[in-house]
């Protein structure tokens, strides 16, 4: 540090240096006591390496902080090391900041920007805890952008946090800086027990590389408005639990254009019922069986969800990939009432595992899946203990777009013995507004229920052409079926609605023979492409027939129904007969 210029006129007395590491000129101002009212004396000096302080010529000189800015840059020892360890210097100018910062009318701080220039740092340790003494305290971390002011945690000790803001502080920013871990570095930790020390915690333009945690949260107050604004969080080493939320007050955390991604274990970890929106963005786990999205953990406090804090979690443009064996959503609580809502997201499923069950619930719950794609490979799992399950069965709800059933039917439920707790699956402007409960096949509902059955009859006609109608039954089909041939002929085809079906009755009524012979007549019913027999019965003329189709439930696309007839033991046979489906969705 080289001094240029020293007035010895001015109030306080004012000393111009240069420092030729960092080239830059800075002001120092003459002062007797630091930052924490200590009288300043050789041994201060001494121990104080950050020029900071400073002493010449018999005096000693404070740095004049232009702007409310503590710029690192002004007392980095730089040399030729590829990395700097700033551990000292930073926990120096944190107390710093909060010692020289006004205290306002409500009792908190507005301490010093510190500004932590361009170049590739270390930190080895804790920089904040309770024995730092700057409770209360307001802080701003602000880099040169994430690709240049680049911080690497590397503590020696894998369980330290590089915040332990136990009750410490609040309404804190950080920007544009990268913060690099080992996959073992922790970020913060943060337990809010004081209500005099609410939290706002924003991270803007921000990158997080292989931490284990990133926020810890816990406390049962004032852990509301954490703000994820434009970051990056990727790549950790080994199974990760990213956030864990343990404070039911941790309430409006929000993400805007959020990119997670190659994660592998838990990106939300939920011991209590936080609420989180995310804007746009993704969330990409690695391929493992141990990467969860969503968590509801099973120490989690059931008492601590629902009510104000519900819905727990909603999701907005958010660009999902599951790879693998990646779970969206895992419950493990049963009595915990979690809430989820995707809107205009893409789910991401097609790189799913077949095998796998991308969303893995308990027996209660409300998730809602609004106008979202990429259902591919998306099945679910519902494991059902609760004796009062029945009162709140598990509600999915999908409007406007919806998997097909096939995925749906191919999903895992236990056997309950109240039917009335089997999960509801909701269906709204997706070609049909209706309930779907795949597992609970005889479960029936009040007239005073919501969740209503929807039925179509679907029929033809001689007197009108052989079209399709809905609605009502027309007159009867002819079909001949040629003389002395044993053969099944092709009697009718009827075209299925695209919705989610519930259950296909087909229906014989009044049947009229026109020829001579029995008045027995054989029936099968085939699918589509006549690939798979699925149903039949035999027809007597004077009798009804009803068959239905045992196929289970699933998506019409484009599917039809094929009847075929084979007269028995006639020699010519004209059948007319009114036949028509009766269609449950």
């Amino acid at each position: 540090m080289e001094t240029i210029y020293q007035t010895l006129t001015a109030t306080p007395e004012v000393l111009v240096t240069y420092n030729p590491k960092s080239k830059e000129t800075l002001n120092y101002e003459r002062v007797t006591h630091d930052h924490n009212g200590t009288l300043i004396d050789d041994n201060l000096i001494a121990a104080n390496a950050n020029n900071i302080y400073i002493k010449s010529n018999g005096y000693y000189y404070r740095a004049v902080f232009h702007d409310n800015v503590i710029n690192l840059n002004n007392f980095i020892d730089r040399n030729d090391e590829d990395a700097l360890n700033i551990t000292n210097l930073l926990k120096y100018v944190i107390k710093l900041s909060y010692n020289l910062s006004a205290v306002q009318g409500n009792g908190f701080r507005e301490p010093l920007k510190i500004k932590i220039p361009t170049g590739r740092f270390i930190i080895d340790n804790t920089i904040i805890d309770t024995s730092s003494n700057v409770v209360g305290g307001k802080f701003v971390f602000e880099g040169e952008g994430h690709q240049n002011t680049r911080i690497s945690y590397e503590p020696t000790n894998s369980e330290n946090f590089l915040f332990e803001n136990i009750d410490i502080f609040g309404f804190t920013t950080f920007s544009n800086i990268s913060f690099i871990s080992n996959g073992e570095g922790k970020f913060m930790k943060a337990q809010v027990e004081t209500s005099g020390n609410a939290q706002s915690i924003i991270f803007s333009d921000c990158l997080f590389e292989k931490f284990k945690t990133i926020l810890d949260v816990s406390g049962n107050i004032m852990m509301s408005e954490v703000t994820f604004r434009n970051c990056k969080i990727f790549g950790n080493e080994s199974e990760a639990v990213l956030f864990k939320l343990n404070n039911p007050q941790a309430v409006n955390w929000r993400f805007y254009s959020t990119e997670i991604e190659s994660i592998t274990g838990t990106v939300f970890d939920f011991y209590a019922g936080s609420t989180i929106s995310y804007f746009q963005g993704s969330i990409i786990g690695n391929d493992n069986p141990n990467t969860v999205i969503f968590k509801v953990n099973n120490a989690a406090n059931p008492d601590l969800f629902g009510a104000g804090n519900s819905p727990n979690l909603q999701m907005y443009g958010v660009r999902f990939e599951l790879r693998g064996d990646t779970k969206l959503i895992k419950i493990e609580n049963s009595d915990v009432d979690f809430s989820a809502k995707f809107d205009n997201c893409g789910m991401g499923g097609f790189n799913l595992n077949s095998s796998t069950y991308a969303v893995d619930l308990k027996g209660k719950g409300n998730f809602i899946f609004d106008n979202c794609t990429n259902y591919g490979n998306f099945k679910f799992k519902h494991e059902i203990n609760n004796a009062n399950s029945y009162l709140n069965p598990t509600k999915i709800k999908f409007i406007n777009t919806c998997p097909d059933l096939n995925l749906i039917d191919n999903g895992l439920c236990n056997e309950v013995v109240n039917t009335g707790g089997y999960p509801i699956y909701i269906f709204e402007n997706c070609g049909l507004n209706s309930y779907y409960r795949p597992f609970g096949r005889d479960t029936f509902f009040s007239n005073n229920d919501f969740y209503k059955i929807s039925k179509k009859t679907i029929s033809k006609g001689y007197r009108n052409d052989g079209t399709e109608v809905t609605g009502m039954v027309q007159d009867r089909i002819y079909a001949d079926l040629g003389q002395n041939n044993d053969e099944y002929k092709h009697f009718v085809t009827f075209n299925l609605p695209n919705v989610p079906i519930h259950s296909i009755k087909i229906i014989f009524d009044k049947a009229w023979q026109g020829g001579f012979g029995g008045l027995n007549y054989n029936v099968k019913v085939y699918n589509t492409d006549n690939s798979v027999e699925i149903a039949s019965g035999v027809l007597n003329t004077s009798n009804k027939l009803e068959l239905t189709d045992n196929r289970g439930y699933f998506v019409s696309n484009n599917d039809k129904i094929n009847i075929e007839v084979q007269s028995i033991g006639a020699w010519s046979q004209i059948l007319g007969v009114k036949t028509f489906l009766v269609v449950e969705y």
